[in-house]
């Protein structure tokens, strides 16, 4: 039986590909079970990377599947699940992401895009109101307005508006958009683990608060790093960081 969900382990990095081609990478329920055990397993690596089987990135929900069927897997949907993720997530998005795609993309630490990438919110229009996982996290990712155009309309964005709204970091050709992202998450994985999980929680944790209410909070994140700023006072370290000899 052919896995709707591979992965691959690149050093201390897990590639999690969507692959389900033929239905444009769409979720049932048993490709939601597979990707579920798929960022379970993801969190004893330094980083994950998530892309799809082209041509497609992910429709979101198959709509000829039933719904509620997805609790049968064990696992939230999808998109909702990677918030659990201890470790960072990086999309590498090869195609189209639609509606639960579109979640995957903004519930991820940050995402590279494909030149043929593009970035659709139609849940208002199929399904009658908006998506719970874009409500919120859409905004927080391109603000206000793009959001209201993007769920509004239903219309896509094109991978050159995603990167000039920040809905991705990085624009690449085709053919080297895993590739950049396996680039990117093997740098991240190379990080201290507590330190990188600790400050992916104080993100969460300050955005939107007054400057002031968060830099009281890092304090109490940064304490349990108190002693890290010590390690600079180790010359080999920082010619190292330097990239001097």
């Amino acid at each position: 039986m052919t896995s709707f969900v591979r992965t691959e382990v690149h050093g201390d990095v897990l590639l999690v590909v969507l692959n389900r081609p033929e239905k444009r990478n769409a979720f049932n329920a048993r490709m939601n079970g597979e990707f579920g055990a798929a960022l379970a397993a993801g969190q004893e690596h330094g980083c994950i990377v998530i892309t799809g089987s082209d041509p497609s990135f992910c429709s979101g929900l198959d709509l000829r599947a039933d719904p509620a069927d997805l609790p049968s897997s064990g696992y939230e949907v999808g998109w909702a699940e990677m918030h659990r993720s201890r470790v960072p997530i990086i999309a590498a998005v090869n195609g189209p992401a639609v509606v639960g795609g579109l979640a995957m993309v903004v519930n991820a630490d940050f995402a590279v895009a494909s030149e043929r990438a593009t970035f659709r919110d139609t849940e208002l229009q199929v399904i009658g109101y908006g998506n719970r996982e874009l409500m919120s996290g859409l905004q927080r990712r391109v603000g206000s307005a793009w959001t209201r155009q993007m769920t509004l309309t239903g219309l896509p964005v094109d991978s050159g508006t995603a990167l000039r709204i920040g809905l991705v970091n990085e624009v690449v050709p085709h053919e080297q958009v895993v590739a950049r992202a396996l680039e990117l998450a093997g740098a991240v994985a190379a990080q201290d683990p507590a330190a990188v999980s600790t400050m992916r929680r104080e993100w969460d944790a300050v955005a939107g608060l007054p400057p002031a209410t968060a830099l009281w909070l890092h304090e109490d994140y940064l304490r349990p790093f108190a002693d890290a700023p010590t390690a600079f006072l180790d010359e080999s370290r920082v010619k190292g960081l330097l990239g001097r000899k």
